[in-house]
């Protein structure tokens, strides 16, 4: 460890024994960081809010979610991350990242590391919210501009096919037909992201690889499109100062507990064990219909032994 590094260390330590217990682990936890790290773990919140503060960063990924040309866009500013509530015992929509385009479309930024089984409805929440927030009394409906919800997860959920988006919109169930596009769901899942270089990668492949791997380079990326240099620069660890370094430390110690919650553990474990129900119903149904078979087989005049050959029933 350099003195430099000694003394960072010692001052995120000091100041986290004022909140927490230093055990051991904790210690070696820190150390680790201060003295390897070049980069910040962008799939946690606080990394990812942080270098989503940058309007020129945001306004990059803006564009390339909506593939639009970033000077087409003309701007992106930031909007409150909070929505007002109209009664006291509304439920608050807290989120990472809210921007508002130069032709007033909205945009809600989420990363999200832990699998949780209510994501869905709550990203649904979040996109209503701020669609309902745009509307004052007396004002027409055809005001209301377009909300785009752009989620970013550190898992994949199932899907009936591989993609590296899943795009979200109001349409017919039959043949697809759009009936309003003013909420649209863009989901991202950052383990569908295979490539080992980031040569060649479009530009949503680009973030999805930084999103996904950029913690674990000592340097930047080979085949990096010089187009994501300030995404590293500010992601790179050493260009925080010292109290910001802190707060992510703390803030990802905080992600680390969180991953040996019962919240978290119990609803990975509903998630689990829907998959096992649905396996298991699969199984079932299969001998049902075997044990189905097999007694049509016996009325026809088959012998046991036919019938537990062409089944595997034994009756």
């Amino acid at each position: 460890m350099t003195s430099e590094q000694k003394k960072r260390f010692d001052f995120i330590i000091g100041a986290l024994a004022e909140e927490i217990e230093i055990t051991p682990r904790l210690r070696e936890y820190v150390e680790k960081i201060v003295t390897t790290a070049t980069f910040m773990d962008l799939r946690y919140d606080w990394a990812f809010k942080h270098i989503m503060n940058d309007p020129e960063v945001l306004m990059m990924l803006v564009g390339d979610v909506l593939e639009e040309d970033i000077v087409k866009l003309e701007s992106v500013s930031h909007l409150p991350n909070e929505v007002d509530r109209f009664f006291a015992g509304d439920k608050n929509a807290t989120m990472d990242v809210v921007a508002v385009t130069a032709d007033g479309r909205r945009i809600i930024v989420e990363i999200q590391q832990q699998r949780k089984v209510t994501f869905p409805n709550r990203i649904h929440f979040y996109g209503a919210s701020v669609l309902n927030a745009q509307l004052g009394k007396g004002e027409a409906y055809n005001k209301l501009r377009p909300v785009h919800v752009v989620c970013f997860l550190g898992y994949a959920m199932r899907h009936a096919s591989e993609q590296l988006e899943y795009r979200y919109s109001m349409r017919e169930k039959t043949n697809g037909e759009e009936f309003s596009n003013l909420i649209t769901i863009h989901l991202f899942e950052l383990p569908r992201m295979k490539k080992a270089t980031m040569a060649g990668l479009s530009p949503m492949e680009g973030w999805l690889f930084l999103l996904k791997n950029l913690h674990t380079f000592a340097s930047e990326p080979e085949g990096m499109d010089p187009r994501f240099k300030k995404v590293t620069n500010l992601a790179s660890f050493h260009y925080w100062p010292d109290k910001e370094q802190l707060q992510y430390i703390r803030a990802m110690i905080s992600e680390e507990e969180k991953q040996d919650l019962l919240g978290g553990a119990y609803e990975q474990g509903v998630d689990d064990g829907y998959m096992a129900g649905e396996k298991k119903g699969r199984v079932e149904g299969s001998n049902a219909r075997s044990e189905e078979i097999a007694r049509k087989l016996q009325e026809m005049g088959l012998s046991p032994e036919q019938i537990k050959q062409a089944t595997g029933v034994e009756l």
